[in-house]
This record gives structure tokens, C-alpha cells and sequence, in this order.
């Protein structure tokens, strides 16, 4: 437990502006590198790294290893549920509150050398604490299957598939 303790404690967390597009490239690369063996996110597929829409209106965060990149997230902020660019893929939200704000957790990547740590938990912990600054209480994420127990385990609700 020591070794794992005095690995968080030289960890830095940053957010990441869009200004900042050299780190966004980076992150983009990150997103590959941990889910290529997953088999659909590969590097032949994304050599530029994996974003998406999403990504332009989003607040980044990540976590630095000295300068090393190893870990990344996102949140973003949608007036309502409707307002979220791939709504048209959710099901089964009935009884979610339509006309409030969200945040929207997603693309929380922690590179393969450095799982099991808590790191994906810190950053869980660093977005809701940025979205309860602006006053938001609804959040909302859409993981895949190996990470949905933690969700759970974090005291989010499974509201369905996507």
C-alpha cells in the first residue's frame, strides 16, 4: 500500500484548456493507448487519437507522472439532457429531470502502468467537484461494461443502456 500511496502523492492533476491543443493531441493519443486492447480503438484506426464533437465544448482534465501523460477525463455541461449531442442514443432515461442542467462524465482513460491506484477515482471525485462549483447536482456518464461497477460503487444509478 505504500508503494501505491507514494505513486499518488507525486501525481499532479490539471485541468486543460482548449487553448492548449499540443496537451489535447496528447490526451487524444492517451484515449488509444489505453483502450487498443480493447480492439475497436486502435491506433491504425486513430492515428490522430480518438475525439469526437464532444470534445470541443469539454472540459479536460489530467494527471501527470512528472511531465508523463498517464491519465485523462472530460465533463460536459448541457442546459438539459435533450441539449447532449448523442441524445438521440439514450433509452430508457424516463423520470430524469428534462429541464435541469447536467454534467456529462466520459472518456476517463488511466494508462495501463498506472491502473488500479485510484486514479479514475480521483478524477471521478475532481469533475464532480467541478460541476457542484457551478451549481450542478445532476451528473451523468455512460460507461462501458468493465466500468460500470464502479460506477455503482461511486453511488451512481444505472439508468439504463445506451
Amino acid at each position: 500500500m505504500d508503494r501505491l500511496e507514494n505513486i499518488m502523492e507525486k501525481l499532479s492533476f490539471r485541468e486543460i484548456g482548449t487553448e492548449q491543443t499540443d496537451l489535447l493531441a496528447n490526451i487524444f493519443k492517451l484515449r488509444v493507448t489505453c483502450r487498443q486492447n480493447q480492439g475497436y480503438i486502435t491506433p491504425e484506426k486513430y492515428p490522430e487519437g480518438w475525439f469526437d464533437e464532444v470534445d470541443i465544448n469539454a472540459s479536460h482534465f489530467a494527471v501527470f507522472d512528472e511531465e508523463r501523460l498517464i491519465a485523462a477525463a472530460r465533463i460536459n455541461y448541457y442546459d438539459k439532457i435533450s441539449d447532449h449531442y448523442y441524445f438521440h442514443y439514450f433509452n430508457d432515461l424516463k423520470g430524469y429531470p428534462e429541464n435541469e442542467p447536467i454534467a456529462y462524465l466520459s472518456r476517463v482513460v488511466v494508462h495501463p502502468d498506472y491502473r488500479l491506484i485510484g486514479i479514475s477515482r480521483s478524477l471521478v471525485a475532481i469533475r464532480e467537484q467541478h460541476a457542484m462549483n457551478k451549481g450542478i447536482k445532476n451528473i451523468l456518464t455512460d460507461v462501458c461494461d468493465f466500468q460500470i461497477n464502479n460506477f455503482l460503487n461511486y453511488g451512481y444509478q444505472n439508468l439504463g443502456m445506451l
